[in-house]
């Protein structure tokens, strides 16, 4: 294993690796930069073990975190968010059903619960899955278990509370081995209330996260393992000042099941059959909203996916050759009801009328070295997709402003479309070639060239007046695939103690979907405008740069620091929607048995905005945190910090704006972080 990748080693439930350390797990810093292949990280602390997944993968240069309220995080890749950047849960892709996305699936799961993750910035490996235009985050819940040496019994418990917001969470694990099976079974849970700004700003940020889970693999004979693994998710009751409506509840579950048979002969040397499936049910509505006088609103709605992979393993040449194909499944519905008390009547609007989508894919790849301290992975992938709206002559009843019409009118008459189109079906070809040399004994070079082709998603094409921040949105379904071609280049290394990082990319994306309000209209009937978005096609290019370094200055002090700056631009003039500003984080750390650090979070201001699509400019910030931690004997942990250590005011350029007077804000207002708030942790192991 080459020095420079030590990090990418640790699980992340890293308790569960032998002996505790005495120290922290190795730096994230610089694992992972973004290359042309995967990475995986891992929560620095028992606090940030209990973070949402998308706010830990947040603190990783070129990731950023779009929000529509102090929860809910849904990450953002080198500027590419929503659906472009692919979540897999064991291979199973997994969606939300709320058209406003209350849901993104990286916000609901909790690292604690998680055995690796690996992140990749590139889309660069055609096994991987379709699409995924802004990077993937592949979860696996497989431990490291050894046949020939299983472990004995591990039983983990961990707690934390923060007070700004007021929240308090905690997870048990137990682990289970021997030489035929293992066992992980796992719950995590957390509640919390509003949050105060560093200007005394009260902020809704209620909620409640409860989740269960079970992971095995059963050794059924000398070359075949089975894998499966169970998730049950609830959340209740949580605040979204920049949507309409507020989440009541999202329960999600969750299976996979995967088989591998080990052949290992002259030619074939594995297979692998894998399947799953996820059922999300989500309901959301405006009961604490101040226009429920005049509307009373609810919105229930479903998502259900599927997917499965043959995959199989060929000796080629020097190196491997992996062929298969997959598929996968997605139903979404959902429908709006709107009650006006001041008339008695009642509507039911089809946000999502029946909507499907289908996949198929084939794909192969080839990697291995083609000389000494030169490898090579090339790849290519075929894939179909067909989409679908059901219904498309149902009645929707939007306010006076819009009057009654179908799904098919709302398209064309109010939307970017052209013509209806009730179904499409789009051919997609993805590849990569990645070539890693070793330019010296501790430092390696990567060249990426990329192509990645995703179709539109479910919610572009065919919203019917879904809720979005600041809106409402109408689906376009003449929308064309997006194709991005990306070049990507990195450098990373060691020089005596230090160690350093650097990854530059640049990409152009044909058709990228562009979200653009197209006016102002009464959606609910509530006789108050509302802005309402569609998408169109345009022709789009990116680029920025990652960097990241640990300086060692004497055997106990080390500096971490990291910065990601990304730039999205139309090829015809003008700037990308929700594009992060310049990012970054520097530290001053000791280490010995016990850890201090002093640390900042820093991020520019932000001017290059697209006022057609209702943002604007935020100020630069530059926030300092404190924290501690030390093993008070082998097995117990605790931890404590101060979070904005000097309680400054300030939030976040793609935490979008509120929409109703909640809390201490009023329509308009950004959304603030939380002030100051004092942390404390503790983790004990049996």
């Amino acid at each position: 294993m080459k020095p420079f990748h030590t990090a990418a080693a640790c699980a992340v439930f890293s308790v569960f690796a032998g002996d505790e350390p005495a120290v922290l797990p190795p730096y994230r810093v610089l694992e992972p930069l973004p290359a042309p292949r995967s990475s995986r990280v891992h929560p620095d602390s028992v606090r940030q073990s209990h973070m949402e997944l998308s706010r830990l993968l947040g603190t990783q240069p070129g990731i950023s975190v779009a929000a529509r309220g102090p929860s809910g995080g849904e990450p953002v890749f080198r500027g590419l968010g929503w659906e472009r950047v692919r979540t897999d849960f064991n291979g199973l892709s997994l969606h939300g059903a709320c058209p406003a996305r209350m849901d993104p699936p990286a916000s609901l799961l909790s690292a604690a619960s998680l055995q690796q993750v690996h992140l990749d910035l590139s889309g660069a490996s055609v096994v991987d899955g379709p699409g995924g235009l802004g990077g993937r985050i592949r979860i696996s819940t497989q431990t490291d278990w050894d046949p020939e040496a299983p472990r004995p019994p591990l039983l983990n418990a961990a707690v934390s509370v923060e007070s700004n917001p007021e929240r308090i969470g905690g997870n048990v694990s137990s682990l289970r081995e021997s030489a035929k099976s293992s066992f992980f079974l796992s719950g995590s849970w957390s509640t919390q209330d509003d949050s105060i700004a560093g200007d005394g700003t009260r902020v809704p940020a209620s909620r409640d996260l409860f989740e269960l889970g079970l992971d095995g693999t059963l050794k059924v004979h000398e070359d075949v393992e089975v894998d499966a693994a169970l998730r049950r998710i609830e959340e209740r009751d949580v605040d979204y000042p920049a949507l309409p409506m507020d989440s009541r509840h999202i329960d999600i579950n969750i299976f996979t099941l995967n088989t591998r048979w080990q052949v290992d002969g002259e030619t074939l040397k594995s297979l692998e059959l894998r399947g799953g499936l996820q059922q999300v049910d989500h309901l959301m509505d405006n009961r604490d909203r101040p226009n429920r006088r005049n509307l009373i609103a609810s919105n229930p709605t479903t998502a259900d996916s599927y997917s499965g992979r043959l995959l199989s393993r060929w000796v080629a040449g020097e190196g491997e050759l992996r062929m298969g194909a997959d598929a996968s499944r997605l139903e979404r519905e959902a429908t709006r009801r709107r009650f006006l008390p001041a008339t008695g009547m009642s509507f039911r609007d089809p946000i999502w009328p029946d909507l499907r989508e289908n996949q198929a894919g084939f794909f192969t790849e080839w990697e291995g070295p083609l000389r000494e301290h030169l490898q090579l992975r090339s790849g290519i992938r075929l894939d179909i997709v067909n989409a679908k709206v059901g219904g498309p002559e149902r009645i929707t009843l939007p306010g006076p402003g819009v009057g009654p019409l179908t799904i098919e009118e709302a398209y064309t008459r109010f939307g970017e479309a052209n013509r209806n189109r009730r179904a499409n079906e789009d051919q997609l070809l993805s590849g990569n070639v990645t070539l890693e040399k070793q330019i010296r004994e501790t430092w390696t070079a990567t060249l990426g060239l990329i192509r990645v082709a995703s179709a539109p998603n479910l919610s572009q094409r065919y919203d019917g007046f879904a809720a979005r921040p600041g809106g409402y949105g109408i689906g376009n379904p003449d929308l064309d695939p997006e194709v991005k071609h990306q070049v990507e280049l990195r450098l990373d290394g060691s020089r005596e103690a230090h160690r350093f990082g650097v990854a530059l990319h640049a990409a152009r994306v044909d058709d990228y979907i562009k979200p653009t309000l197209i006016g102002r209209r009464d959606i609910t009937g509530d006789g108050m405008p509302n802005p309402v978005f569609s998408h169109r096609n345009v022709n789009a290019h990116l680029y920025g740069i990652e960097l990241a370094a640990v300086f060692r200055l004497s055997e106990h002090w080390h500096l971490p620091a990291q910065l990601g700056f990304v730039r999205g631009e139309e090829s015809g003039g003008g700037d990308l929607p929700e594009m992060p500003p310049l990012e970054g984080s520097a530290a001053l750390r000791w280490e010995r048995r016990a850890h201090a650090e002093l640390g900042v979070d820093f991020a520019a201001r932000q001017e290059r905005i697209d006022t057609g699509f209702g943002e604007g400019e935020t100020p630069g910030y530059a926030v300092a945190y404190f924290r501690l931690g030390a093993n008070l004997r082998p097995g117990l942990r605790i931890e404590a910090g101060i979070e904005n250590l000097f309680d400054k005011t300030y939030a976040r350029h793609l935490t979008r704006n509120a929409v109703m007077p909640v809390g201490d804000l009023r329509p308009g207002d950004r959304i603030p972080e939380p002030g100051r708030s004092f942390t404390l942790a503790l983790r004990a192991q049996w």
